[in-house]
């Protein structure tokens, strides 16, 4: 077990369920979910992706362009957009922005609007994969190196002496159960001309084949909590962690 911290540096966390959606799923049907939901939720917004093809003659020209447009389901907010739920075709998502508050409220959250609305709606024949992501921020000092932040950071030659001000670091991971872990670090500026700001980009997913109301599914996201923790606390020094108690 990790510490609590008494100042997350999470900005936003997202839980994620993907589905293998019903046959007789429509876009009208995620437009329209129990009018309940709008009590929370009452901003509604469009989710679409786009695809484009493109043709080139032996010159390499262009000959020939095709764009699709689709509506893939519909994003939910609350008037202070700090939680927000995604209604797709193959997948539900609730996003939690800052501040976060715990872990027991964020999934209870997620819990609750997949229960009651999601399920209701969408109608999903199976779950088919689960998901977490935390995205957090740490503003570290621009007079210090990054590596005094983070346990793994790129080498550089001893003929090199100049100061580290940007970096991007991935790694992925797969434990014995199957889960798949992303961790990514990079900067990026801040406001504050004397700070910059660590980016820490952790992700866990397994794959299942589940029925869309297995309550087991709720102990599996606990195993992938465990493993978005690891990654944090592992791969920042203790440095980085005094910054959030």
């Amino acid at each position: 077990m990790y510490e609590l911290l008494s100042k997350p540096p999470i900005v936003e966390a997202v839980l994620e369920i993907h589905v293998n959606p019903s046959p007789n799923l429509t876009t009208d049907k995620l437009k329209n979910p129990a009018k309940k939901l709008f009590e929370s939720f009452p901003e509604q917004r469009t989710r679409r992706e786009f695809e484009g093809q493109y043709q080139l003659d032996a010159k390499g020209e262009k000959v020939n362009q095709q764009t699709r447009q689709e509506i893939t389901g519909y994003i939910y907010e609350e008037r202070e957009r700090k939680q927000i739920l995604q209604f797709l075709k193959n997948r539900y998502a609730y996003n939690r922005l800052q501040p976060y508050v715990s872990w027991d409220d964020f999934v209870e959250n997620a819990r609750s609007n997949w229960e009651n609305y999601y399920i209701g709606t969408a109608e999903p024949e199976s779950i088919t994969k689960l998901r977490l992501r935390f995205l957090n921020h740490l503003h570290i000092p621009t007079t210090e190196e990054p590596s005094a932040y983070v346990t793994t950071y790129p080498s550089l030659p001893d003929t090199i002496n100049d100061t580290v001000n940007s970096f991007f670091y991935r790694i992925g991971l797969i434990d014995r159960e199957g889960i798949t872990s992303r961790a990514v670090h990079t900067l990026k500026p801040a406001k504050n001309e004397f700070q910059v700001i660590l980016v820490i980009d952790n992700s866990v997913e397994m794959t299942i084949q589940t029925d869309p109301d297995n309550q087991e599914i709720w102990e599996k996201f606990e195993k992938l909590r465990s493993k978005k923790n690891q990654l944090f606390f592992e791969l920042l020094t203790d440095r980085a962690i005094d910054l959030c108690k």
